[in-house]
């Protein structure tokens, strides 16, 4: 697999975006497993009972209702990939919507 290297998140997003779909699947498919292994022990999730995962690119959902903590900051491999900055995506909406917000 080759390692992607950008500055942020906004040239990592387009770089994806300009993947072909075969890279593109296998490069999701291996960001929803180190999701699954990582979101599956944050408190927000668990205590919500969610299934899903990626919040980072697929935004916020309807389980998660209340923050109880959220573990993107504190060590997410997707969130050091990816350049992201944020956190609480899963309350507060996908990357792309919070770099219009918060910059």
């Amino acid at each position: 697999m080759n390692i992607i290297r950008v500055t942020t998140y906004e040239d990592l997003l387009e770089h994806i975006e300009n993947m072909p779909s075969d890279k593109k699947e296998k490069f999701l498919e291996s960001a929803i497993e180190k999701c699954r292994k990582f979101c599956g022990k944050c408190p927000s999730y668990l205590e919500a009972g969610e299934t899903g995962f990626l919040f980072c690119t697929n935004g916020s959902n309807e389980k998660i209702e209340e923050d109880n903590g959220c573990m993107c900051v504190v060590g997410c491999p997707i969130q050091k990939e990816l350049g992201l900055r944020w956190s609480h995506y899963c309350l507060r909406g996908p990357a792309k919507e919070q770099v219009k917000r918060f910059g």
